[in-house]
């Protein structure tokens, strides 16, 4: 994304320059990420967007971030990674929008599940390829 804030020479005169960086989250994550105290004061802000809540979990914390499991839920792939790369585990918030994609069904299938993820099915059976490749063991 393009950041006026530094383009710009003089920032501090643009409109919104006194708060952006606390309430716009890539800039915020540009300006605090290595940081690792304040990053867990802007928790609010990274729990509001899967994106973000992930990456803070992944990235920051390395563990499960409760306060963005609602936003990460509304996103496959924001609830596959955080499945395998978080928790490492079953992630049943996001098991309802896994579900309606083949390709995170079926690898939320075989890497999580280990067995039947019934939910997925119809996803899975969707795809000529998925389907031909599901082999649970």
């Amino acid at each position: 994304m393009l950041d006026l804030y530094r383009l710009y020479k003089i920032p501090e005169e643009l409109r919104g320059h006194d708060i952006a960086y606390e309430t716009i989250p890539w800039l915020a994550w540009e300006r605090y990420s290595t940081d690792k105290e304040s990053m867990k004061q802007k928790e609010p802000l990274w729990a509001k967007s899967a994106g973000w809540a992930y990456l803070y979990a992944h990235h920051i914390i390395n563990e499960r971030f409760p306060e963005g499991e609602d936003a990460i839920a509304t996103d496959a792939n924001h609830s596959y990674w955080y499945a395998v790369l978080v928790l490492e585990s079953k992630f049943p918030k996001g098991e309802e929008i896994i579900a309606k994609h083949a390709d995170f069904s079926y690898w939320y299938t075989i890497s999580i599940i280990k067995g039947r993820f019934p939910e997925g099915e119809a996803a899975i059976a969707t795809s000529e390829y998925y389907s031909k490749n599901m082999k649970i063991t």
